[in-house]
């Protein structure tokens, strides 16, 4: 009986699988919690390492096998499994409301908060703000000077008002409008405000913000629509391009429309007769007695699409050819040149498929969406009959560059149904799944599914494939809860907001007869 009770006593614990048994003098094998001196001769795991990787080698839980440098992540559990510093959330569901987001910033009745949406480190202190544009605040029957609000991130979950935000940023009657259209670069914050563009410099801290307090106004003939700050010139400093779809000469007829770029550094006052570059759209017979001018300008992008490491420019104008009024994206290399710039100029030019598919309201060079290493455009038509009026086609063309019309784009996605407006912003997400490609999000404001002008907002999973695609059959469908929501207005892939490793998303409702809102949605694996 004692011979027994000794061998029992010295029984050894369950193999952890991952060391050969080998019982030692404590009766405890291998690298089981508990190993200590003297060590099992077959045990190279010291002490109760238990994966025999050790903190020098990257292990953050040297007691638990399961976790360690490249293990498998599981996700939504709040633990790192492989050691890179995040603990990932899950994949956004397929079907998805806006009341699912993670975190909702919340505007006021009337000031159609969510109308822009964007994401950047405006304080320095290396958390990005969320960025949300109210044109309508401060309406008194008239133009509403607007307010862009900057929310200090991360957001807490749940509901959190925008009017509590420590940055804002407000317009006036002779400038109305902030938050309608704002642009980050790397040194300045630049926002349209009635005829002009309002500068800030970049750090800038807590405050509410006016007009008279901006470093540089550029100011113009004509309401401006679109804006980019980029270093066109690679010197180092911020370069803006303004678009003014509307802009008309006496020569060039009505709504020819113009792109202003602008060298910096960007301060003082400056009007265009400061422009380094001016591109004028033109005014054209269309039949009978139909006239129609290019809209240049309806919007613009920067982005490196020819792989030469220089910015190059593509600039949308909705109402270009002379004769069809299709629509046409420009593409200028290395930026606009210098002085008067002629439409022959363009390094490259894609027309739209019809009069009834109008190509360049939205315009994005977001990088290699398809992953065959080149990088892409994206351009949309939000004006498309698809399927009736408003309907809204995103194109994919990928690079390098060599096609002339939309027709013959990679990839096009199409909107649900009439006057769904699909295309009215498109960009890439950034990644919100986090398997290393670049993925698609596109808004249709004016989709009806969940209720009358709810919206909608899809994300398209990259890399993405040739063909012809619907964006009912997208990887994430997002829905407004309530009418006149206008989810999916406004969209920012807004990068890795909760620190988790995998990028996020923001979207902007406007909502015409409740509250306007920004949700943000926490993309995961």
């Amino acid at each position: 009986m004692t011979l027994l009770l000794l061998l029992s006593a010295c029984a050894p614990s369950p193999d952890s699988g991952l060391i050969p048994d080998t019982a030692d003098s404590d009766g405890i094998v291998d690298s089981d919690p508990g190993d200590t001196a003297p060590e099992d001769t077959a045990d190279p795991c010291p002490g109760d390492d238990a994966d025999c990787i050790d903190a020098a080698s990257g292990d953050c839980d040297d007691a638990n096998a399961s976790i360690y440098p490249g293990a498998p992540e599981t996700c939504g559990d709040a633990i790192d499994q492989d050691c890179d510093g995040y603990a990932p959330r899950c994949a956004l569901a397929a079907d998805l409301s806006s009341l699912d987001a993670d975190s909702t910033l919340i505007g006021a009745p009337g000031e159609a908060a969510g109308r822009w949406v964007g994401a950047a480190d405006l304080d320095g202190d290396g958390a990005a703000e969320l960025l949300v544009g109210a044109p309508g605040a401060g309406s008194d029957h008239g133009f509403a000077p607007g307010v862009l609000y900057a929310a200090r991130g991360p957001v807490a979950a749940g509901e959190t008002p925008l009017s509590s935000s420590p940055i804002t940023f407000t317009g006036s009657a002779d400038l109305p409008g902030v938050g309608q259209v704002a642009a980050v670069g790397s040194g300045q914050v630049a926002m349209l405000a009635g005829k002009a563009a309002l500068l800030y410099d970049l750090p800038i801290g807590a405050g509410a913000w006016t007009a008279a307090d901006a470093q540089g106004i550029v100011t113009l003939d004509a309401w401006p629509d679109a804006l980019r700050l980029s270093d066109i010139d690679l010197d180092g400093v911020d370069d803006l391009l303004v678009g003014a779809p509307e802009a008309s000469t006496a020569e060039l007829g009505s709504w020819a429309g113009a792109v202003y770029q602008f060298a910096g550094p960007l301060a003082g006052e400056l009007s265009a007769a400061n422009a380094t570059s001016v591109l004028w759209g033109e005014y054209g017979y269309t039949g009978g007695s139909s006239y129609v001018g290019h809209f240049m300008g309806t919007d613009v992008a920067t982005g490196d699409l020819d792989g030469d490491g220089a910015p190059d420019v593509a600039i949308g104008a909705s109402g270009a050819s002379l004769t069809t009024s299709s629509g046409t994206v420009y593409l200028y290399s290395g930026g606009l040149p210098a002085g008067t710039v002629a439409v022959a100029d363009a390094t490259h030019a894609i027309t739209g498929e019809s009069i009834t598919d109008p190509l360049g309201d939205d315009l994005a060079l977001p990088g290699d969406m398809n992953g065959d290493g080149y990088a892409d455009l994206v351009a949309t038509s939000r004006l498309s009959w698809y399927f009736g009026h408003g309907t809204g086609k995103v194109y994919l063309f990928t690079g390098p560059i060599d096609v002339a019309t939309a027709a013959e784009a990679a990839a096009v996605f199409s909107g649900e149904g009439a006057d769904d407006a699909a295309g009215e912003v498109a960009d890439r997400a950034p990644d919100l799944n986090g398997d290393g490609a670049l993925d698609l999000a596109v808004g249709a404001y004016g989709n009806g599914g969940a209720a009358n002008i709810a919206g909608r907002a899809y994300v398209v999973y990259g890399p993405l494939a040739s063909g012809a695609w619907n964006l009912a059959d997208a990887d994430v469908v997002i829905s407004g809860a309530d009418k006149g929501a206008q989810l999916g207005r406004a969209i920012d892939g807004a990068g890795d907001l909760d620190h988790d490793g995998v990028d996020d998303l923001l979207l902007g409702g406007p909502h015409t007869a409740s509250t306007p809102a920004a949700w943000i949605f926490y993309g995961g694996r």
